[in-house]
């Protein structure tokens, strides 16, 4: 009896030592593998896995391959220009076929697709109006890729603002009465003076170049068009349209490899904004640029430039992932190159 219990504790505390033991790590392991798959989980719904790279041989690249048509659309200074120009470039087209006549003019839209027997494989335009990204988000094939060149609103306003002084202001008909007038003045040619108050009603009357951006293109309706149809869609930040436009070359145009860029501003004269004086004071001349520096988060509220948006919420979601990526670069919507589906909304 005695050898019996001698022998027996032991016996008896190994089990007891053993399953503490695996009670223990089992529930580390437990641990560990919740702690994992909440990782994957979160991981999956981060933007990184709609993200592309501009680089050769890799996503962009793989995925322009993919796919037989490619259009691009770009909002007023979103690179619309540079991209339209580079498109007649590479495709050698005419007037009567440029993206800008094909998908914004539909009374044009027959002649211009009787022109050619081959129509362009790379079209590129600004995007007037909403509806017209609709329908071509419901008619593209699944073999077509529309990229969208993006520029945040706020940014794309300012930009647009100096573009309208300059072109249309202290030149051309648009400021025509205001520079006979005495408002604006183009001085020496060498720089051109806006009274505030005319700058003010240029806000008011909103030209279509300061008119046209995210508010009025991407609207509840675009993106439930996105949703239905599900295109193969990508936004791009306007900025890579250098990379971009290699990598079109490549697959469009081999021996048209030189950058495009337009509407660039660098040979522009300097418009400075006159501050009317009070109280005997002296006018002041601000550059515009400083002048809507201190302006730019109260001038959509001033003016009401935002009373049609609509889903804004979405459009900053998505600009949220796009300016995460490395290339700026996300696929919003359909198949990439390795046939993953992207499903909208996330």
């Amino acid at each position: 009896m005695v050898a019996t219990t001698y022998f027996s504790t032991p016996l008896i505390l190994l089990i007891i030592c053993g399953s503490a033991f695996t009670v223990y790590f089992g529930f580390r392991l437990q641990n560990a593998t919740m702690a994992e798959s909440e990782v994957k989980v979160e991981r999956e719904h981060e933007f990184p896995q709609g993200c592309l790279s501009l680089d050769f041989d890799e996503d962009m690249d793989q995925l322009l391959s993919k796919y037989k048509q490619v259009y691009i659309l770009a909002p007023a200074k979103g690179a619309g220009t540079t991209f339209e120009n580079f498109q007649r470039e590479c495709m050698k087209t005419t007037e009567t076929t440029v993206g800008n006549i094909i998908l914004n003019r539909e009374e044009e839209m027959e002649s211009g697709f009787q022109n050619h027997l081959e129509l362009p494989s790379l079209l590129a335009s600004h995007a007037m109006r909403d509806d017209m990204m609709c329908d071509l988000m419901q008619h593209a094939t699944k073999d077509s890729l529309i990229i969208y060149s993006h520029r945040e609103e706020t940014d794309r306003l300012l930009s647009a603002t100096k573009h309208v002084l300059v072109t249309r202001l202290c030149f051309g008909d648009f400021g025509k009465e205001y520079r006979v007038s005495g408002a604006v003045k183009v001085v020496n040619k060498t720089e051109c003076h806006v009274r505030q108050s005319v700058l003010i009603d240029v806000m008011k009357k909103l030209p279509a170049e300061m008119h046209i951006g995210s508010t009025q293109l991407l609207t509840c309706g675009v993106y439930d068009c996105i949703r239905e149809n599900r295109p193969n869609l990508v936004f791009m930040n306007y900025k890579q349209a250098g990379k971009l436009q290699q990598l079109l070359a490549k697959h469009h145009c081999p021996k048209s490899m030189q950058e495009v860029q337009s509407n660039m501003g660098s040979d522009r004269i300097p418009v400075l904004i006159v501050l009317e004086g009070t109280d005997n004071k002296d006018e002041t001349l601000v550059p515009v640029e400083e002048w809507l520096k201190a302006k730019a988060q109260l001038l959509e509220l001033v003016f009401r430039m935002k009373r049609t948006a609509s889903c804004q919420g979405t459009t900053r979601e998505i600009e949220d992932g796009l300016f995460t990526c490395s290339n700026q670069t996300l696929l919003i919507s359909g198949q990439s190159f390795q046939d993953y589906t992207r499903p909208f909304p996330f």
